[in-house]
């Protein structure tokens, strides 16, 4: 849907603004969804839109993984949109990610396909409107267009952040789990694992999967304050990642 200054989303007939009102509401107030009212909104309707306390977890979280934020710039857009790609045997997931978001798409979830190795691969990909809200942790994580660990996770990330950074990017082994944090440098792997010593007391090393590709180990030892810290917020489709070692 594009929209011209006649449009009625710009009127605001699709969003039931009323420029007149007197009423007094709490800012951040609209969040109704906006499926199919194309990407561009009003300046004022994007300023409504804001993230909730939980879902500034899980994107804490999801940041930490493939996830992405992309600003195109002030020829397109100043501000940051929110993008996801999963596998589509991870098509669950997807779609829980999806619900929490929806209030900021345009759109549903879309298949795309790629080539790996010769072979076609099927992957859902969602993506949001560009929106102040997601613009502040665009400037948070990113330097350069380089994904970095800014300091001040140590204060944010919580349980919520971690059950989805398991899911998306965690692997069960022999009773353990490893957290692929492949795009991250070693200095933001070590931010990162004394962050989980320090706040969450795991016990973690560092594994080298490859040059200047680290990942993080979560010891045995460790497994059970972790299952227990993070279970309420798995979805059904990963507790195998957390299951009793054996």
């Amino acid at each position: 849907v594009k929209t011209t200054s006649n449009s009625p989303i710009r009127k605001g007939i699709l969003f039931n603004l009323n420029p007149s009102t007197k009423a007094i509401v709490p800012y951040g107030f609209f969040q109704s969804s906006g499926l199919g009212f194309g990407l561009v909104l009003p300046k004022n309707v994007n300023l409504m839109y804001s993230l909730t306390p939980f879902l500034k977890s899980v994107l804490i979280r999801l940041l930490l993984g493939d996830v992405w934020l992309k600003c195109r710039g002030e020829k397109r857009s100043i501000n940051a949109r929110f993008g996801l790609k999963q596998s589509t045997k991870n098509l669950s997931f997807a779609l829980a990610v999806f619900n929490l978001f929806s209030t900021f798409c345009s759109s549903l979830p879309f298949l795309t396909a790629g080539l790996n190795h010769g072979h076609i691969f099927y992957s859902i990909s969602l993506k949001t409107r560009a929106l102040p809200c997601f613009t502040f942790y665009f400037n948070q994580f990113y330097v350069n267009k380089i994904k970095l660990i800014p300091a001040y996770l140590l204060i944010n990330l919580d349980a919520v952040a971690i059950a989805y950074w398991i899911m998306s990017d965690g692997s069960y082994k022999k009773g353990a789990m490893i957290l692929c944090t492949d795009s991250f440098n070693l200095r933001d792997v070590c931010l990162l694992i004394g962050i989980l010593h320090y706040k969450f007391a795991l016990n973690c090393t560092i594994r080298k999967k490859k040059n200047n590709q680290y990942r993080i180990y979560i010891r045995r030892d460790s497994m059970e304050n972790l299952r227990s810290m993070v279970m309420t917020y798995m979805h059904p489709h990963f507790l195998y990642k957390i299951r009793k070692f054996g």
